[in-house]
């Protein structure tokens, strides 16, 4: 099951109970987040604890900040106005960030390379965004477990050099028969290009 209805009386005493036991803080309504006051508000409150932030509709660059430096959980999925500038902030204030899903910000062109600082991120989701490549630092990564990646735009509407640019990139180059064919015995090039072809596969 993928979701439920509950009555309005459920609903407030479940969200109700999970503040109480500090297990989720939810920040509905109908406030405009562009006027001096809503920063204040949300400022003033207390984020030192929080894990998972969830972010619905228009992406503000106040919503995160130093005093959220333990949230493990950036869900950005089709909010707008994410911008690149947006992610190089992400990735000095969320040391410990371990799931983060830009899935659906068009506006999003690369991850920067100060990525390679979140040492503990596993699982980034970039579909259906603007992102080619990856960058090198993001091989630094060692809790990396899966990149979510793609998108509905069809290949060749991109240009013929972005595409041989990021197939280069992304496989290494299989080592050249005649090297590997000096080793002496054809058990030695089978060890050799036994591992260049596993990475292709």
């Amino acid at each position: 099951m993928s979701s439920c209805h509950v009555n309005g009386f459920f609903h407030e005493y479940i969200m109700s109970r999970s503040m109480e036991e500090n297990l989720v803080f939810a920040l509905v309504g109908h406030c405009s987040v562009n006027t001096d006051r809503d920063k204040s508000v949300y400022r003033s409150i207390d984020l030192s604890r929080l894990r998972s932030l969830m972010v619905f509709g228009k992406w503000e660059s106040f919503f995160i900040s130093n005093k959220m430096s333990l949230v493990q959980v950036l869900d950005l999925e089709d909010a707008s106005s994410v911008t690149d500038a947006d992610l190089e902030v992400m990735a000095k204030l969320l040391p410990h960030l371990k799931f983060l899903s830009l899935r659906g910000c068009k506006e999003i062109t690369h991850l920067p390379d100060s990525f390679g600082g979140l040492r503990q991120l596993q699982t980034p989701d970039i579909r259906h965004t603007s992102i080619l490549k990856l960058p090198l630092s993001i091989s630094i990564l060692q809790k990396l477990q899966d990149i979510s990646a793609g998108t509905t735009v069809p290949m060749e509407d991109y240009s013929s050099s972005s595409t041989t640019t990021t197939t280069v990139e992304s496989l290494p180059p299989p080592p050249p028969p005649r090297e590997a064919a000096t080793a002496g015995s054809s058990e030695a090039v089978e060890d050799t290009l036994r591992p260049a072809a596993s990475k292709l596969l």
